[in-house]
């Protein structure tokens, strides 16, 4: 479904990612690495924010790495940054609405299943997205991308900065999310034994190269951490 070969990108004429290649199908993705290995860089690469200088991204075979932003979201790409992840100005349901533009199914129904999913959120509609923890905004910015219906779902560092309480609870719906759903998650995190305890394949980067990947039943954290000190 998804499928990245020969990847590289950056900022300004420097070069981060250097020959990244993956392929995730229904899964959950681990992308893992220290501050700085490019994680942010390759989700925002994949989300079309920013364009690769070279290699191929393809989504169910067909390019898009030479897409627009728009477009890639229109085809079941859906983003959550960082940084930023919502609104402040606007409601949670103004937020999630935003989200519901996309997607087929008519926005009630998704709204339901989003409440199933993140219950916290009903009892927040009228409040402002600026004023909610840190957790909670998190619920809104990865309920609003679900609102579009992705088919990939690109999450960068989504429990950073939060309380124990968040940080479980959101690893435990974005489990919930793939299996559930059949999305493909795509997910850079700091958190390396929660995330492996939840990912199908695991991408280590180092320095925007490809240090170790594979099946997470096949590496071990040692192996994985290694990654961070080189």
């Amino acid at each position: 479904m998804f499928e990245i070969t020969g990847l590289q990108s950056g900022y300004g004429g420097v070069t981060i990612l250097k020959d990244v290649a993956l392929s995730a199908d229904r899964e959950v993705y681990a992308v893992l690495g220290a501050n700085g290995a490019g994680k942010s860089t390759l989700l925002k690469t994949l989300a079309g924010i920013i364009r690769p200088t070279a290699g191929e991204i393809r989504f169910n075979g067909e390019r898009i790495d030479r897409l627009p932003a728009h477009k890639i979201a229109a085809l079941g790409i859906g983003y959550v940054p960082q940084e930023n992840c919502v609104f402040p100005d606007l409601t949670v349901a103004e937020n999630l609405s935003i989200g519901g533009i996309l997607g087929k199914r008519s926005k009630a129904d998704r709204l339901a299943e989003l409440y199933d999913l993140f219950p916290d959120l009903q009892e927040r509609l009228d409040q402002k997205a600026g004023s909610l923890s840190g957790g909670e905004g998190q619920m809104v910015a990865i309920g609003r991308a679900l609102m579009q219906e992705p088919s990939v779902l690109l999450l960068d560092e989504p429990t950073a900065g939060l309380s124990p309480r968040y940080t479980d609870l959101l690893f435990r719906r974005v489990a919930e999310i793939s299996r559930e759903k059949q999305v493909t998650v795509v997910l850079a995190e700091q958190n390396v034994t929660s995330t492996l305890g939840i990912a199908r394949k695991v991408h280590v980067l180092s320095l925007g190269k490809t240090h170790l990947q594979g099946a997470t039943d096949e590496v071990s954290i040692e192996q994985v951490r290694q990654g961070y000190h080189i």
